[in-house]
């Protein structure tokens, strides 16, 4: 027996994503979850992480051990479990839509035997109570991804303004120090709660360099704030992540003419001017 839902969250999918693969943190986010315990860690990616999930079941305390068995980076990932003479399967898939993210999730229920086919067969009748706890879960994954708020430490500079007046813009929170490696040279700001840097590109800013640690707190802080700086330089729907290679992640926005680069911590981030180049 498979049950679905969906929901759409007004999001980017990197906040969606890093919200859903928080499995430490989900009582937090999800009502119906008592506790996760974490029993064990993949030496990278979700496929093999297992944990112990406990939720409320007539009002007493179920706990069953789930392990993610498939997954793709931004796109899904599938949990099992056994219990009882089931397997219990979780797909919960990420994609783009026209007015926001959209997260699906489908749950099939799978008996291992003859007797537990047969108490399977009444499971049928209450498919709309499974569905609304299902849907129970996304909408308090929707809430949560929706109600953060990123208060960004650093100052907005415009790519393409003029280099005097980004100037300005950083003499109100410290002194610019003028800096040579080779044949780049840059200005480097040090304020305390965050560090700025400002590439010229002549007479304007070719690239700015953010070292912010807002978003510390969770990977779904740190996506968020990711997502606020990328509304900075353009629309969301305008950029696309084309790169990863385990320890950067390049976004680019033709349409906006400027591209993203930042670490796998998400402190570090730099904007540059970017033209796309068509065969």
């Amino acid at each position: 027996m498979t049950v679905d839902a969906q929901v759409t969250i007004n999001r980017s999918k990197a906040a969606v994503w890093a919200a859903i693969t928080d499995i430490a943190n989900a009582a937090a986010i999800i009502s119906g979850i008592e506790k996760i315990e974490v029993i064990e860690k993949p030496t990278s990616g979700l496929v093999g992480l297992k944990w112990k999930e406990t939720r409320m079941l007539f009002g007493k305390p179920a706990t069953v051990e789930k392990v993610i068995i498939a997954g793709a980076e931004n796109e899904f990932f599938t949990t099992e479990s056994q219990d009882r003479g089931f397997v219990f399967s979780t797909y919960n898939r990420i994609w783009e839509g026209d007015d926001g993210t959209i997260l699906r999730s489908s749950h099939t229920t799978t008996p291992l035997c003859f007797a537990a086919l047969l108490t399977s067969l009444p499971m049928v009748f209450f498919k709309g109570v499974i569905k609304k706890a299902i849907l129970q879960d996304l909408n308090d994954t929707k809430a949560a991804v929706e109600r953060v708020v990123i208060v960004l430490a650093t100052p907005h500079i415009a790519l393409g303004s003029s280099m005097k007046d980004a100037l300005m813009i950083l003499q109100r929170f410290g002194k610019p120090l003028q800096e040579v490696s080779g044949k780049e040279h840059h200005y480097r700001l040090e304020a305390g709660a965050f560090r700025m840097a400002l590439y010229p590109k002549g007479e304007a800013v070719g690239s700015v360099w953010y070292d912010d640690p807002t978003g510390r707190t969770s990977e779904t802080a740190r996506a968020h704030k990711v997502e606020a700086y990328l509304l900075r330089y353009g629309k969301l729907q305008n950029w696309e992540r084309r790169l990863d290679n385990g320890w950067m992640h390049y976004w680019f926005n033709p349409v906006d003419r400027a591209q993203m680069a930042y670490g796998i911590h998400k402190d570090v981030i730099r904007f540059n001017q970017y033209q796309e180049v068509t065969a």
